[in-house]
């Protein structure tokens, strides 16, 4: 089970790779994406997909989990999708992807279906899944997936109507993590980053208001008795007297808090 803080979401990833089977593809759809993903963070730290398995050889294809910082997609176009779920439909599809994982060496590239896309005839194979195959296929176990059409036809393009995905992004891969449509990222190239990362899910820290971390930014007063107060579960206290500082008026975002702490 993913720990999870806030209302969860899973990310909906297009992409433009220019490798020779997506412009092939391309040629067929006349669609500008036709590689498809799913994520499970707004930073796309967890991707994954169906795809080649190694960087020289598209014809060697499977379950794979995506690093879009990789060569494969760092000048790569693409659109990037949000989906609000419930905790339960979080759950299921992330659940259902590990098992894959669990297991990635049994799975296949099903590139005979791609022919069965091009008829309209599903072509399922034991194992085997294209990249919008396997996407649907984890929308459907989550009970997300609003088309009746099989997995095994759905072309990328026609995922974000499948569900009711919100548009987040569009343009190069590379430059997504230089807008705000991130809400809580941590760059990358933090020290302490999977540090702050857990600190964040487990609830003792939040972003600032713009939505950045701002890792080279000092910590308040303030700000640390709010941290100290959640390692240590301490609630606000609410009517009680308090310390009676001059500088920390009622009116003051930290109030309670360092009422809390002044009192215990």
């Amino acid at each position: 089970m993913r720990m999870l803080t806030g209302e969860p979401k899973i990310y909906l990833l297009l992409t433009d790779t220019g490798t020779m089977l997506n412009r092939v593809i391309k040629s067929y759809t006349g669609q500008p994406y036709n590689h498809a993903s799913i994520a499970f963070d707004a930073e796309l730290n967890e991707v994954y997909s169906f795809g080649r398995k190694t960087a020289n050889n598209p014809f060697i294809g499977g379950f794979v989990g995506e690093d879009i910082h990789s060569a494969l997609f760092r000048q790569a176009e693409c659109a990037v999708y949000s989906l609000n779920v419930t905790p339960d439909e979080y759950q299921k599809m992330y659940r259902y992807i590990q098992e894959f994982a669990m297991r990635k060496e049994r799975y296949r590239y099903n590139f005979i279906g791609l022919f069965g896309v091009m008829v309209q005839k599903p072509i399922q194979r034991k194992h085997a899944f294209f990249c919008s195959e396997f996407v649907a296929s984890v929308l459907r176990k989550g009970k997300v997936l609003y088309y009746d059409k099989d997995p095994s036809l759905l072309e990328p393009s026609e995922l974000p109507h499948s569900a009711n995905f919100q548009l987040v992004f569009e343009g190069r891969v590379q430059d997504y993590y230089q807008t705000s449509a991130i809400p809580d990222r941590v760059h990358r190239s933090l020290p302490g980053r999977r540090t702050v990362k857990a600190a964040h899910l487990a609830g003792y820290i939040e972003g600032c208001e713009d939505g950045r971390f701002r890792g080279d930014q000092y910590l308040s007063r303030a700000e640390r008795i709010k941290i100290a107060n959640r390692l240590f579960s301490r609630e606000p206290l609410s009517g009680t007297w308090g310390p009676g500082w001059g500088d920390v008026p009622a009116a003051h975002g930290a109030y309670a808090e360092i009422t809390t702490s002044g009192n215990n």
